[in-house]
């Protein structure tokens, strides 16, 4: 779950891009794609609450975000696609 700014009506089931910097990978970023299922406006304009489903494994299995991972709003960047 997050709370984005975004300047448009963000839908269930549009495309969500999430890139970070993991806190024990280096600099290079890691990118998982996955699904808005939940979402709903806040009191302040362009402010959202998204639940996003994605996969959290990587090709041979592990998890790629531990469990009660925290994002770094510094790190993260998030795309909606439609």
């Amino acid at each position: 779950m997050a709370t984005l700014v975004y300047p448009e009506p963000i839908s269930l089931k549009s495309k969500a891009v999430i890139e970070t910097v993991l806190f024990d990978s280096g600099s290079s970023p890691t990118t998982v794609t996955g699904e808005v299922v939940a979402v709903r406006g806040k009191s302040e304009d362009d402010h959202w609450e998204v639940i996003v489903k994605c996969n959290n494994r990587d090709g041979s299995g592990k998890p790629i975000y531990p469990l009660g991972y925290h994002f770094n709003n510094n790190n993260t960047k998030v795309s909606i696609l439609e």
